[in-house]
C-alpha cells in the first residue's frame, strides 16, 4: 500500500520525515474508512438497528480530509478529522445504545484518538485527548441511569459476539499502533546509534581515544604533561620546487597518497597522529593512558619513521620507471616532555607543545634524503636495538650544537 500512497499530498520541498508522516496518516485514514462499513454491518446484524449506522458519517469525513490533503498538501486537515472521528464516534454510539451497562463497550475505540495523537502530534495534545476520553467515561457512569432510556436491548448471544468483535478488533488495532511505536523507537535508536558511531569515529580521527572519551563524558578536556614522549617529524625536501611540476589537483593527490600511507604506519605501530602542516607530518608515541616504557615508545617511533622513509623510497622507484617527478623525505625523531591537549571549542584540534616538539622539527630539517635522524637523547634509549651512525655535533637554529645520529637499521636479536 505504501508505494501507491507515497506521492499523495507530498511536495518536492517536504522532508523525508514529513513524507512518511503523510503516508502513515493516509494509511490510518483509509483503514478507518474501510473498517467502518464492515463494523456497521456486524453491528446491524447483531441487532442494533439504525443505531449501528451512526459511524457511517466518518466515511465522507475521511474522503473530505484526504481531498484536502491532495489539494492543500497540508496533512493537518486530515489529521484533525481523523482525531475527531476516532474520538466522537465511539462516545456518541455509547450514548445512544444506552450507556455503560445497556450498551456495548464502544467507548473502548475512543482510546485510538489519543493514541493517534501520540503518533502525529506533540504529547500535550495527546494528553488532552486522553483526559477527554476519561472524562467521557466517568460522565457516562454518572449519568448511566438517564442514558439507559436510549437504545435497544440486544439478544444475549448477539451482544456477546458484538462484544467479542469490539474487544478483538480494538485490541488488535491497539496492538498494531503500539507495534508502530516500538518499531519507530527502534528505528530512531538505530539511527542514533549509527550517528553516535560516526561521531565516535570522527572524534577518534581527531583525538586520542582517552581524550575523546573524556570529552564525551564531561564536555571538556584538561591538558596533560607526558614525560618521555617520542615525536616524529617528516618533511619533503625541496617540496616547493617539486610542487611546481604538479597541477594543484595532482599535488593534493600525491600528498594524500603519502599521508594515507603514513597514517597506516602510525596506526600499525600504535602511535598518535597529531597533524599535517603543508608537506610536514607529525606524530608521537607515549601520550596514551597505557603506560608504555620510554624505550618502547622510542623504539616503535623509529620503526615507524624507517617505514615512512622506505615507503617514499619505493614510491620514488615507481616514479622513476614512469618518468615522473618524485619527492625526497626527511625524518627527525626526538624524545622529551610534551604537554598535550585540545584547543578550540567549536572545531577541536588536538596538539602537543614543548621544546621537544621544536627539537624534533629541527632534527628533521638537519636530516638527509630517506634518512631517519635522531637526537642524542633518543639514541641512548635505543642504541641496543638499532645500528646508528654518529654524525657528531651539528649546529641547530636557536639550539646551538647538538649530537645527532642516523639510524642505519634494526639490530637482529639472536
Amino acid at each position: 500500500m505504501r508505494k501507491y500512497l507515497k506521492d499523495i499530498g507530498v511536495t518536492d520541498t517536504d522532508s523525508t520525515r514529513l513524507k512518511v508522516r503523510k503516508q502513515n496518516l493516509l494509511i490510518i485514514a483509509i483503514l478507518c474508512a474501510v473498517v467502518t462499513p464492515m463494523w456497521v454491518y456486524g453491528a446491524y446484524i447483531a441487532g442494533l438497528g439504525a443505531v449501528s449506522l451512526i459511524p457511517l458519517w466518518a466515511i465522507p469525513a475521511f474522503i473530505i480530509g484526504i481531498g484536502l490533503l491532495v489539494i492543500t498538501k497540508n496533512e493537518n486537515y486530515l489529521l484533525n478529522i481523523t482525531l475527531l472521528t476516532l474520538f466522537a464516534n465511539p462516545i456518541i454510539q455509547q450514548w445512544v445504545t444506552g450507556g455503560i451497562l445497556k450498551g456495548d463497550i464502544f467507548i473502548f475505540w475512543a482510546f485510538l484518538s489519543p493514541l493517534t495523537a501520540l503518533m502525529f502530534r506533540e504529547i500535550k495534545k495527546a494528553h488532552f485527548l486522553m483526559v477527554l476520553v476519561l472524562i467521557s467515561i466517568i460522565l457516562m457512569g454518572v449519568f448511566n441511569e438517564y442514558l439507559e432510556q436510549w437504545g435497544v436491548y440486544v439478544d444475549k448471544d448477539k451482544k456477546l459476539w458484538l462484544r467479542v468483535i469490539n474487544l478483538s478488533i480494538g485490541t488488535a488495532i491497539t496492538y498494531g499502533a503500539m507495534q508502530y511505536f516500538v518499531r519507530n523507537i527502534e528505528r530512531k535508536k538505530e539511527i542514533i546509534n549509527q550517528q553516535e558511531q560516526r561521531t565516535d569515529e570522527l572524534l577518534l580521527n581527531i583525538l586520542p581515544e582517552h581524550v575523546a572519551e573524556e570529552l564525551k563524558v564531561s564536555g571538556t578536556t584538561s591538558p596533560a604533561l607526558y614525560e618521555g614522549a617520542t615525536i616524529i617529524f617528516t618533511d619533503f625536501k625541496d617540496f616547493t620546487q617539486y610542487s611546481e611540476l604538479f597541477t594543484p589537483e595532482e599535488l593534493i593527490d600525491e600528498l594524500a597518497t603519502c599521508f594515507e600511507a603514513f597514517d597506516e604506519i602510525v596506526v600499525r605501530h600504535g602511535l598518535e597522529k597529531i597533524k599535517t602542516m603543508g608537506d610536514a607530518y607529525m606524530c608521537v608515541a607515549g601520550i596514551s593512558q597505557d603506560k608504555e616504557s620510554v624505550v618502547y615508545n622510542a623504539e616503535r617511533s623509529i620503526l615507524a619513521g624507517m617505514e615512512m622513509a622506505e615507503y617514499i623510497r619505493a614510491l620514488k622507484a615507481e616514479k622513476l620507471k614512469e618518468g615522473k617527478a618524485y619527492w625526497h623525505v626527511r625524518v627527525g625523531v626526538h624524545t622529551g616532555d610534551v604537554v598535550a591537549g585540545v584547543v578550540g571549542k567549536k572545531k577541536f584540534v588536538f596538539d602537543i607543545w614543548g621544546d621537544a616538539v621544536n627539537v624534533a622539527n629541527r632534527l628533521q630539517t638537519c636530516s638527509e634524503e630517506g634518512r631517519v635522524n635522531i637526537s642524542d637523547t633518543t639514541y641512548h634509549l635505543v642504541k641496543d636495538y638499532f645500528h646508528c651512525s654518529p654524525r657528531g655535533q651539528i649546529a641547530v637554529k636557536n639550539k646551538g650544537e647538538m649530537d645527532m645520529y642516523f639510524v642505519d637499521g634494526q639490530v637482529k636479536m639472536v
